[in-house]
């Protein structure tokens, strides 16, 4: 998933403040999250992770979903990728997105984990553009 997103009027610091600040909302523990955060050359990259529910015959069950969050930053825009999607199971097995878009078509459990994978990804980019274009004053 990825974008490339206007805003008109912003320099890149204020966009990296917007960033910063985008992180540590959207994650418990923005500090944890982050991997790199390089003022100078524009770049904030983090770690995420969301837990999905996924229902298959009556039953729900909470699945670890982790990925990549990178925002490149310019003067008046910005480029967001959210990538290296893996889901974690209990015993320490990780299953890539590439297995699952391999094995949607197979199950509906590897269906509903495309779907959640996809809306959640899509929320992260609206999340982010919502807080990207917000002023300082309406913080």
């Amino acid at each position: 998933y990825s974008a490339i997103i206007k805003v008109d009027s912003v320099n890149a610091s204020e966009l990296y403040s917007r960033g910063q600040q985008w992180f540590t909302e959207t994650f418990k523990s923005g500090k944890d999250v982050m991997q790199i955060q390089d003022k100078e050359n524009g770049k904030l990259i983090g770690k995420g992770f969301s837990e999905i529910a996924i229902s298959e015959m009556g039953t729900s069950q909470n699945q670890d979903m982790y990925y990549t969050v990178s925002i490149l930053l310019k003067n008046g825009k910005y480029k967001v990728t959210i990538s290296d999607f893996y889901f974690h199971y209990e015993g320490g097995v990780d299953i890539s997105v590439e297995t699952i878009l391999n094995r949607k078509m197979q199950s509906g459990y590897y269906k509903q984990q495309y779907y959640q994978l996809d809306k959640e990804a899509k929320g992260l980019l609206a999340s982010l553009q919502k807080t990207m274009i917000k002023k300082a004053k309406e913080w």
